[in-house]
């Protein structure tokens, strides 16, 4: 029997063409697929973690008509009063950006020298005057849990913590943030920065939300 002879240059053995790049891509496949896993893998035993950064709720500056310095989270604003000029057109304003309460944290002589309630009245807003004077701190202990007792409740009004420059407003927020929120400290102290706080004001924030918490 006469043999056909074989074709120069292609080995009997050798797949078709086609088959031998379906081969080629089906290895480039499992490759990928090993590094793929390989990563995961690495990634769920801890060997390079991945480090995701959350700050939580934060304090941004926002302009809210006049009032001076006026940062706002989750709904609720604060800053210093605006001028006396302004004041009923800017709670207008807050009514219609959703805020139900202002809290007047201004000292007694600032609030004795312009009167927000009748303002608040006219629209709409409830008014809330605390007593923030304290002998030897920025602001009463007293004070503060009053602030922090509102800003904790479930399913409040929205609020517009107002003081004579935003600073008062900001301390007890960040306090309100680290403590009711779990925001870490320095970050809420830091977003809270944007109304002018001092070291001193930064010290006190940290002392209150060490006592609040049971550490001093």
């Amino acid at each position: 029997m006469i043999r056909a002879p074989a074709r120069e240059g292609k080995s009997l053995a050798e797949p078709p063409a086609p088959m031998t790049a379906l081969r080629s891509i089906l290895r480039s496949a499992a490759v990928a697929t090993v590094v793929v896993l390989s990563l995961a893998s690495a990634a769920c035993s801890g060997r390079r973690p991945v480090v995701v950064e959350s700050v939580g709720p934060r304090l941004v500056s926002a302009r809210l008509g006049s009032v001076r310095c006026a940062l706002t989270c989750d709904g609720d604003w604060l800053g210093g009063v605006p001028p006396e000029s302004a004041v009923a057109e800017d709670f207008e304003l807050a009514a219609r950006r959703g805020i139900g309460v202002v809290l007047d944290l201004r000292t007694a002589d600032v609030r004795g020298a312009l009167g927000l309630e009748e303002s608040a009245s006219v629209a709409g807003l409830e008014f809330m005057p605390v007593d923030v004077d304290a002998a030897d701190a920025p602001v009463s202990e007293r004070a503060i849990e009053r602030v922090l007792g509102y800003l904790a409740t479930p399913g409040r009004p929205r609020a517009i913590l107002l003081g004579d420059d935003g600073r008062v407003p900001s301390m007890l927020y960040a306090i309100h943030l680290s403590v009711d929120a779990d925001v870490e400290l320095d970050e809420a102290i830091r977003s809270a920065r944007a109304t002018g706080l001092q070291a001193d004001d930064e010290a006190f924030v940290r002392s209150q939300v060490a006592r609040l918490r049971g550490g001093a």
